[in-house]
């Protein structure tokens, strides 16, 4: 405050504090800096934002993000968001719905068709938000510093787990050999070998081989999920 006034009245004196013209810009632009945060914020609450259903989620360096989520004010989410770490690292994530379709009873045969697995962007769900599965996909990078992300605004403890090639490199398991015991080794075939090798097996496991939200049973089941494998 640099200017300075006096109003002398009788019996008393009264000092007045007047701003500098410089002073009163300055106070200006803060209260529109304030105002144009505020709509910023009430913009962002009222276009879809993302609920994390859980209060933390497993997380791998380097591994998929899989967040599962609700979209908040029932409207429709962006088919984008941004996952921010708190060493300012920020990352991209994919929206995408999942929804069971059921196939309708032909009358032709005694068994009905399997239900099968449809994932839909935001625009492909349309208005039907209640009666699917929302979540959010993310590349981990690798070095990630934080035991939480943020989410529109909203903080999301990550559970840290080892990354499983590095868990089978410490633990020695060996990916090739094929009669390696399932309890030994938690990435083997459950399988003995002699089932693994009949013709007809394919053919058995092919609705989960068919099946994204099923394909690593089959996986499993032939050759065995082991990190350091190239199969499947």
């Amino acid at each position: 405050m640099t200017g300075i006034d006096t109003e002398v009245n009788p019996g008393e004196m009264r000092w007045i504090l007047i701003p500098s013209r410089s002073e009163r810009a300055g106070l200006a632009a803060a209260c529109r800096r304030v105002l144009s945060l505020w709509l910023c914020c009430s913009i962002q609450t009222a276009s879809g934002q993302l609920e994390p259903i859980r209060a933390s989620y497993d997380a791998i360096p380097g591994q998929p993000l899989i967040l599962a989520v609700r979209p908040e004010n029932d409207r429709l989410p962006k088919p984008n968001v941004t996952l921010r770490f708190p060493d300012g690292r920020e990352i991209n994530g994919g929206v995408a719905a999942v929804r069971l379709v059921t196939p309708e009873q032909s009358g032709q045969t005694w068994l009905r068709a399997g239900a099968r697995w449809e994932v839909l962007g935001p625009r492909e769900a349309g208005s039907d938000l209640e009666t699917l599965a929302w979540f959010v996909l993310a590349e981990l990078p690798d070095g990630v510093i934080g035991q939480e992300v943020w989410l529109d605004g909203q903080p999301i403890t990550l559970r840290w787990l080892p990354r499983p090639r590095l868990m089978a490199a410490r633990l020695g398991f060996d990916p090739e050999s094929p009669d390696t015991n399932p309890l030994a080794d938690p990435w083997a075939s459950p399988l003995p070998e002699s089932w693994r090798t009949r013709p007809d097996l394919g053919a058995a496991l092919r609705p989960a081989s068919d099946d994204p939200l099923r394909r690593w049973r089959a996986v499993l089941a032939t050759h065995g999920l082991h990190p350091d494998s190239d199969r499947g």
